[in-house]
């Protein structure tokens, strides 16, 4: 519940609540293979999400966060810009044992990416320094937890996009586990 804290501190830099609306623990089996490749990891992940976890339970993106070491120092992937697509808005991430922080920057991360937030480059703007922000590609700078101008950026033209159907995110579940504000 910590990490669940974090990332929504996180993301009210950028008024977006984050309600938590289900969990589910495997610690029997996993429910879908878990591939040391992220990309079909996520690929495999979100066919299951779709036509498992999406008809017994409403949510806006799923997440897996997984003992999996992926291969090529990947710490998670998502599909840039797919919010609100069902089949495409969800991510996976490599929980590293390195603590809730750690796994709370890795969560904001791929939802910024999923939110349209393409990695910050050398002419993003962050606050904290250069190649700090939460969409830096290197995870081992996001010491300070700040979205750079370029990601706020990024964010708006997603959320304005006519062609985007984000009406998911318009909406308050009726029912969730954590709210953001029983959170802080």
């Amino acid at each position: 519940m910590e990490a669940l804290r974090l990332f929504q501190i996180y993301y009210s830099q950028l008024n977006i609540k984050i309600f938590l609306v289900g969990i589910e623990i495997w610690n029997k089996e996993n429910k879908v293979p878990i591939s040391y490749n992220s990309s079909i990891a996520l690929r495999d992940f979100m066919r299951w999400s779709s036509t498992e976890l999406l008809p017994r339970k409403h949510y806006d993106y799923a997440q897996l966060i997984s003992g999996v070491s992926f291969s090529e120092y990947s710490l998670g992937e998502t599909y840039l810009a797919k919010m609100c697509t069902g089949d495409m808005s969800g991510g996976v991430v490599k929980d590293t044992k390195l603590g809730s922080r750690k796994v709370a920057n890795y969560v904001t991360h791929e939802i910024g990416h999923n939110l349209g937030m393409p990695h910050d480059d050398k002419h993003s703007h962050c606050p904290a320094g250069q190649g700090t922000c939460l969409m830096s590609r290197y995870s081992r700078l996001w010491e300070i937890p700040m979205f750079s101008d370029s990601s706020k950026n990024h964010l708006n033209r997603f959320l304005t996009d006519k062609n985007k159907d984000i009406s998911c995110l318009l909406d308050q579940p009726d029912n969730w586990i954590v709210s953001p504000k029983s959170s802080y």
